[in-house]
Formats: structure tokens, C-alpha cells, sequence
């Protein structure tokens, strides 16, 4: 240990980056990290809508979205002037409850412009289609209206067809689709008229698009699961495969090249550039080190002189916003002070947070290694991740943050590794821990310190019906063996249970029930552990369904059963997972059917505990080593703040003011649609949430003093000893204290 010690605190050196826009960088921490292909950006002036797709004209962009209503927009934007103009769209003013309008797509005209396929039909009352007809709207390279046509002749009433596109040429091609599956691409002239035909050996067609010499390419997937991408040439009606080393097997969209490039192809990690010529693609732009999470990037274009315009969703993914993003300057890479932040894997949550505070900063970046992305073929990614994350740390390359999840923390923790939280917030007069939910920070804690803080979290609890477990929350192991011994007949303890899935229910949910990770101790060879995996046993083994062989109708019932359960009692508890505050109206109104719950908790030891624990998306540390301590503080003050709690998206706020404005805005919603909650095929009106039952929430969330705790190789310690009385190979004292033993060991050797 001493070494490892001593590796930890090895010299810190300057900062150097070499490269524009590329290189290593060795930092203050003494990891290091890539700053491949970073680009700057800037927020440019977008239309009044959400873009979700960008399609090149010229040297125009067209723009596709839908407003706050999802109606349907189209606008076009100029990126020398960074003006926008919006269609008028016309045709969509014949839109009625009878007619309905859909746009079939958008797609650039030869005078510069852009033309819009409409779809309009009337369905009657069985939702059968009783009309329909087809009509381009033409516009002019400024959105001008400037003519329009009803092309239904052209394209036929059995027309299926969708990613409607334009040539250089003038000649629209489409992607269709038959009922027996069958995929092929129709060429058309720009009056739909259709020109031939395009058969394509495939399993699925994904994606058309023009590259930037009018070729048009289709990509999709073979009969064998592999990637298909070629070229069309519309006068052989042909498909040419391209064989393009490095090419990603799966991304989310295409786009037309510029300079050296073809064409692009972009996914949650990067723009990669593609070389049809050379048969080459490289990365161009990385998402984590130009600070945006590639999870929100709804539509990406090419600019000249490698430059991209980029639309980006916000966290709920309702609105998006443009940006004009530039490889940066070397100049101005070798004047920032880098922070480093590893993890074995990333969370988009994390990856957002990460971007908006470097976009605050001219000097300061926070650059992630995500350890995952180092991992190619590996059955298992997490261990192999967790190996090269190890390796790091015991040579000594240790990061100034570091995302703790998946580590075993308290190992680290007890070497020494973080700092204590609590000593930065009682040094900054500016923050007030009573601004958050305090006992959150609680149940972080360990050993008494505050060495890794997470900035939302979620609820899990067992919630049952009061007239079943009364109206008691924080039980006992032995509390929990007695209701489940008085549990009426022909109700299980938790729907369609097996021997294992009940076990793993208990476990799961929180093993520092039997587990003190702070005096490394278990205490699984206990009367009511015994009890437990007896009643475990008397349910039916895993394998008591012939799951591959079950139908749709076979699913169905499955889940219906489980579904409808709480409502039917013919189940007792239900692990409860709250994510957000109308959860728990569809929690009591719905799934209990508005009977009387107790949210019962966990098994639990703990002196005061609900039973009740805090789940987290993740959390992150600060290296004792760093010397960046009071600048990564204020990255989380930032995570902390209003500005960033009141974004986040299924997860509830640790800061208070935004968990209340989550509050008000959930009973505010009288959207129609909510007032209905699905049970397998049952509709059920549920009405709107109430203030009682947001009181009940807050009032829960308030008495949990524990987060969740799991450790996979407890699992498996767990899992290998009761498959191995489920087997009649052991008995259940046996089987408990071969546990008690094989975990006590692994917790020695952890501390």
C-alpha cells in the first residue's frame, strides 16, 4: 500500500499540447488524456423551432423540425449572413380533425430552393384511409412560395415510400418498403413520375443521402446483421458497394462532405470523415473534447474549411439549439489549464454538464477519458474498462476528478484517494447546504466524510398495500420474514417470482443491509438470511417457463399478470423505482388502484433508516493529488446550481428550489393525455396528481438516509452459494454461512 501511496503522489507536471487540435496534454494530475480533434463553438440564431434535420443546398442549409405543438416546419439558413427564413407552408392550412397532412419529406430544387411533399388523407371511423392524395409545395432559395402541384397521378395510391431526396440532377429518389418486407429505392423526376426502380439485397434500408458531387449513397443492413453501404447510379438503376476501412457499423446520421471528404457519418462519439477514393474514414470532430455530449446531437452539416453547423437538442429533447463549431487554433489550446475527469464508462448527464461549464471558460477545460472507449472486442467491456482504470491508478496516473462508478469505492477511499467535500463547502461562504437535500449528502457519506457527491438521484423503495404490511416504513430482516410469512394465501411476495428473482429482489435493491463496508462486516449467517433462502426455495426454478418458446399471446398474459398484479392482489410488494414526481401518482393511482400504500423500504439495520435508498445516475470524486481542488469545486457548484438541476430530465433535483419548480410544474400539467395510465391492455383514467401525494413524496424522500449499495462480486458470491442449495447441495445454513464467510473475506481484503 505504501507504494501505491507514494505512486499517488508522484510529481505533478506543467501542462503541455502539441497538435492543433490534437496531441496528449500531461496535467496537473498525472493522467493523461486526449484532446484529439477538439472544436470550438458558438450558438448562432436558429429558427423558432426544433431542428432535427439538416439537409445541404448549395451553399444554403435546408432545416426539418417541429415547433412546441410537433407541427411540422421547414426553414432554410444561410451561413454566411446566419440568417433564417421559415415556409410559409400553405398547405398544411388544409389540416383538419377529418384531413390529415403529413410531410413526406423536403428536399433541395435545381433554382436553389427547396421543394415540400405533402401527404394528405382522410381515415374513417375504423382508421381505414377513405382518401389521399400527393402535392409539392416549390420554393425559392429565399423561402418564397413560388408555385405548387398535385403529383398524386405520379406516385399511386399503393405508394410506401420514405428519406425523400434530391440529385444534383434534378432526380428524387425514395426508399420504400413492401408488406412482406421487401426494401427498394424508387428514382423518380422531380414530378414524381417514377423513372425505375433500384432492388437492394437487404434487411433494412437506413439512410439516402448526396454527397457533395451529387452522388447519392444508401447505407442500411444484409440479411446477416452486417453494414450495407454503395453508391446508386440512377441511369443503370444499380447499387455499387463501397468498401470503406474503419467504417462504424452502426451511427445516426449522414451528411454531404467538404473538402477532403465525401461525405460524413456522425454517431454518439464523433463526425468521422469518409474518402471513398482512398476507401479511408478518420475522426474529424470528438463530441466530449469540443464539450457536447454526442447524445444530443439531433443533425450535423458541413461547413467549408472544416467547420460544421451542428443542432443540438436540450436535456428533455423538446426545444434544440444551433451551433457553428471550428477546429481550434493551436494557439489556443497551449494557453488552457486542462482538469482531468476519468471514467470507466460516461454518462451523458455527466458529458452535458461537462461541456456547458468549459463553454463558460476561455482558460479552464474539463477533458474525460472514458476508459470503455479504450476497450475493442471484449465480451465483458466493464471489466476489461475497470482493468485498464486499475492499471492507471496503481502506476500512478490518477485524474483530478474521477467518476466512481463501477469502482470499488471505499477501497479507494480508504488509501486515501479523495478529498472530503465537506471541508470545501464549509470554506466557501457562498454555498449553503441547507439550499439541498442534506440528507442525501448523508447517505454519501462514508466514514464521516463526504468524498464523492452526486447531483440527482432517484427513489427506490418496496411498496406494498397498508391493509397487507400496515403503515410501518423502515422494517427489519426480521419484521420482513414475518410479513412474509403472513402473506394471504395465493398472493406471491412479488409477481411471477422464481426462487432466484426473489432472492435478487431483496439483494439488489440494497445489499448494505447485510454488508458494513465502513468495519468491512457482513452478517449473512443470521436466522432471517436462513429464513429467507427457505422461502426462496419453495418457488418455482428460473427455468419452470419455456421462455424461448413462449408466443406474443404467452408475453402478453406474462406481463399482464405482473402488470395488473398490485390492483388484483395477487402480489404483495412492489419494488418501487420513482424517477420523477408523477411517478408516484401512477404509483398509488394506478398500480395500487388508489388504495392505501406504505412505502415499507428495504430490510434495513440502520438505526432511523425508511428502508427507503437514494439511487444515483453517478457520482464523482476529487483527487487528494490535484491541484486543481478549488476550480473542480466549482464545476460541482455548477452541477448544483438552479440553472443546471432545473434541466434534468427524469431524475430528481438535489437542489431544493428545483425540486420544488419540478413540483409545481408537475400539478400545473393538465395535459389530457396524462390523466391515463396503461396496465397491460387496460386504459385506465387516473386523473391528475395531487398535492397530498406530492407532500407524500417530499416527506419520503426526506427520511432516507441511505444510497444504494452493490457490488457485483457480492452478487456472484451470493448467486454461486444459493444456486448451490437450490441444487440440494448445501443446506440453507450452510449456504449462509459459506456467504458469510466468502464475503467477509473479499471485504478484508478491500480495506
Amino acid at each position: 500500500m505504501q507504494k501505491t501511496i507514494a505512486m499517488l503522489t508522484a510529481a505533478i507536471t506543467a501542462v503541455t499540447l502539441t497538435g492543433c487540435g490534437g496531441g496528449k496534454s500531461k496535467l496537473g494530475s498525472t493522467l493523461e488524456v486526449s484532446f484529439d480533434n477538439a472544436f470550438s463553438s458558438q450558438e448562432v440564431k436558429g429558427p423558432e423551432f426544433s431542428v432535427s434535420k439538416f439537409i445541404p443546398i448549395g451553399e444554403q442549409i435546408l432545416m426539418l423540425g417541429h415547433d412546441k405543438d410537433y407541427a411540422a416546419k421547414v426553414a432554410i439558413y444561410d451561413p454566411a449572413s446566419g440568417t433564417t427564413t421559415t415556409a410559409e407552408m400553405k398547405y398544411m392550412e388544409n389540416a383538419s380533425d377529418e384531413r390529415m397532412i403529413d410531410i413526406m419529406g423536403a428536399y433541395g430544387s435545381k433554382n436553389g430552393g427547396c421543394e415540400i411533399l405533402y401527404y394528405d388523407y382522410t381515415m374513417n371511423e375504423n382508421w381505414e384511409i377513405e382518401s389521399q392524395c400527393y402535392y409539392i409545395e416549390s420554393y425559392d432559395s429565399s423561402m418564397k412560395l413560388v408555385g405548387s402541384r398535385d403529383v398524386t397521378e405520379n406516385i399511386g395510391e399503393e405508394a410506401s415510400f420514405y428519406n425523400v431526396i434530391a440529385d444534383n440532377s434534378g432526380n428524387i429518389y425514395a426508399m420504400s418498403n413492401t408488406m412482406d418486407g421487401m426494401q427498394y429505392i424508387t428514382v423518380r423526376d422531380e414530378n414524381f413520375k417514377e423513372k425505375g426502380i433500384v432492388e437492394v439485397e437487404a434487411e433494412w434500408l437506413d439512410q439516402l443521402f448526396c454527397s457533395a458531387n451529387g452522388t447519392v449513397y444508401v447505407s442500411g443492413y444484409n440479411s446477416m446483421g452486417g453494414m450495407l453501404f454503395g453508391s446508386i447510379d440512377p441511369e443503370t438503376l444499380t447499387l455499387s458497394e463501397v468498401d470503406v476501412e474503419g467504417m462504424p457499423e452502426y451511427y445516426n446520421g449522414t451528411l454531404a462532405g467538404a473538402d477532403d471528404y465525401d461525405f460524413f457519418v456522425y454517431d454518439s462519439t464523433s463526425v468521422k470523415g469518409i474518402n471513398t477514393e482512398k476507401g479511408t474514414c478518420e475522426e474529424v470532430l470528438n463530441w466530449m473534447n469540443s464539450d457536447f455530449s454526442g447524445d444530443y446531437v439531433s443533425s450535423v452539416a458541413a461547413l467549408p474549411g472544416n467547420r460544421f453547423l451542428t443542432s443540438m437538442y436540450d436535456e428533455n429533447y423538446e426545444s434544440s439549439t444551433l451551433w457553428q463549431m471550428e477546429e481550434r487554433s493551436e494557439e489556443e489550446l497551449k494557453n488552457m489549464e486542462v482538469i482531468s475527469l476519468s471514467a470507466l464508462y460516461t454518462s451523458s448527464d455527466l458529458v452535458n454538464a461537462v461541456g456547458k461549464f468549459n463553454r463558460s471558460s476561455d482558460k479552464l477545460r474539463i477533458i474525460i477519458k472514458d476508459y470503455s472507449a479504450d476497450v475493442t472486442d471484449e465480451e465483458d467491456s466493464w471489466s476489461a474498462a475497470m482493468d485498464l482504470f486499475s492499471k492507471d491508478m496503481t502506476s500512478g496516473k490518477v485524474a483530478d476528478i474521477i467518476c466512481t462508478e463501477g469502482l470499488n469505492f471505499e477501497s479507494y477511499a480508504n488509501k486515501g484517494v479523495f478529498v472530503d467535500l465537506y471541508t470545501l463547502m464549509e470554506n466557501d461562504e457562498s454555498f449553503n447546504k441547507d439550499d439541498y437535500f442534506q440528507n442525501f449528502f448523508t447517505s454519501l457519506e462514508y466514514k464521516e466524510k463526504l468524498m464523492r457527491m452526486g447531483f440527482s438521484f432517484n427513489v427506490n423503495t418496496l411498496a406494498a398495500k397498508k391493509e397487507y404490511v400496515g403503515d410501518k416504513s423502515g422494517i427489519s430482516p426480521a419484521e420482513f420474514m414475518e410479513i412474509i410469512r403472513n402473506t394471504p394465501d395465493g398472493m406471491d411476495v412479488f409477481p411471477n417470482m422464481t426462487r432466484s428473482t426473489l432472492l435478487y429482489s431483496m439483494m439488489a435493491g440494497n445489499i448494505g443491509t447485510f454488508v458494513d463496508t465502513v468495519n468491512a462486516t457482513c452478517n449473512f449467517n443470521t436466522p432471517e438470511f436462513i429464513e429467507l433462502l427457505e422461502v426462496c426455495s419453495t418457488y418455482p426454478a428460473d427455468d419452470h417457463l419455456d421462455y424461448e418458446n413462449m408466443d406474443n399471446t404467452d408475453w402478453e398474459q406474462y406481463w399482464e399478470a405482473e402488470e395488473l398484479a398490485y390492483r388484483n392482489d395477487t402480489a404483495l410488494f412492489k419494488n418501487a423505482y420513482i424517477e420523477e414526481p408523477r411517478r408516484i401518482h401512477e404509483l398509488l393511482a394506478g398500480d395500487f388502484g388508489g388504495d392505501e400504500v406504505t412505502f415499507v423500504g428495504f430490510p434495513t439495520t440502520v438505526e432511523g433508516s425508511s428502508g427507503g435508498v437514494f439511487q444515483t445516475d453517478f457520482t464523482i470524486a476529487i483527487s487528494s493529488q490535484s491541484k486543481y481542488q478549488e476550480e473542480i469545486w466549482e464545476f460541482f457548484k455548477f452541477m448544483l446550481s438552479e440553472e443546471h438541476q432545473n434541466s434534468l430530465e427524469w431524475n430528481f433535483p438535489v437542489n431544493k428550489k428545483s425540486y420544488e419548480q419540478k413540483i409545481k410544474e408537475t400539478l400545473e400539467d393538465k395535459e389530457e393525455y396524462n390523466k391515463f395510465y396503461y396496465l397491460g391492455n387496460e386504459e385506465i383514467e387516473i386523473g391528475f396528481p395531487t398535492q397530498e401525494e406530492m407532500d407524500k413524496l417530499t416527506e419520503y424522500i426526506g427520511s432516507i438516509t441511505q444510497s444504494a449499495f452493490y457490488d457485483e462480486s457480492v452478487m456472484e458470491i451470493i448467486d454461486e452459494e444459493t444456486q448451490m442449495y437450490f441444487a440440494g447441495d448445501q443446506d440453507a445454513k450452510q449456504t449462509a454461512e459459506m456467504i458469510q464467510s466468502r464475503v467477509g473475506l473479499y471485504l478484508s481484503e478491500q480495506s
